[in-house]
């Protein structure tokens, strides 16, 4: 029997070439859509590093983007604050556990 497998392109908004898909931020990101999701996956200790990723680069004022250049911060913004959002939805899950 295998996984059911879940769907992260909700934080994973980019295409990612299959060499990046196992960088560190993929990983993350992934964490913190089953974080959001309520879903089984990672470990605890990925999943509490991937929260701590995203809220020191909420503090710092980043954003994370993906391009053709792969992974990279950006200065965030506001109004459209990607990891932020993400954030938000995996503490709010985090809240209603």
């Amino acid at each position: 029997m295998t996984g059911q497998r879940i769907d992260h392109s909700n934080v994973i908004i980019w295409r990612v070439r299959q060499e990046d898909a196992s960088h560190t931020w993929s990983i993350y990101l992934r964490m913190l859509s089953h974080i959001a999701k309520g879903t089984p996956g990672g470990s605890a200790y990925q999943r509490n590093g991937a929260l701590a990723w995203a809220r020191g680069l909420v503090e710092q004022g980043l954003d994370v983007t993906y391009d053709t250049a792969g992974w990279r911060t950006i200065e965030a913004d506001r109004s459209s604050w990607h990891i932020k959002k993400v954030l938000e939805d995996a503490e709010n899950a985090s809240k209603e556990a």
